[in-house]
């Protein structure tokens, strides 16, 4: 072999051992990062979790809020109509009770 093939083989030798240890290099900095994102993902998923749970009892308490406040408007109206009832009772015998007053008043006056 000629000299120049030999350090044409030498620098291709280097070459080689360069590329080799790039890619060592970008294989452990592959490696790390898709341990990293692996954990990331991880941790979102656990997040994610937790959202959804938060979320749901969130939600539980929204329709029992909403239940509760539905009932509590039917209570309220079954009170207005029972009131308004007692009301139109208490005019009646009040109107009746000045009625038998008036009646009273009228027949002393005859008498």
């Amino acid at each position: 072999m000629c000299p120049e093939d030999k350090a044409k083989i030498g620098e291709l030798v280097k070459k080689l051992a360069e590329e080799t240890k790039l890619k060592h290099e970008a294989t452990l900095k592959y490696e790390t990062e898709k341990e990293q994102l692996a954990r990331r993902l991880k941790e979102l998923e656990s997040l994610s979790s937790k959202y959804e749970q938060e979320r749901d009892k969130i939600k539980n308490k929204l329709t029992e809020s909403v239940r509760l406040l539905k009932m509590m408007k039917e209570q309220k109206d079954t009170a207005e109509e029972q009131t308004e009832k007692q009301m139109q009772e208490l005019q009646r015998v009040q109107d009746e009770l000045k009625r038998r007053e008036q009646e009273l008043i009228n027949s002393q006056k005859q008498l």
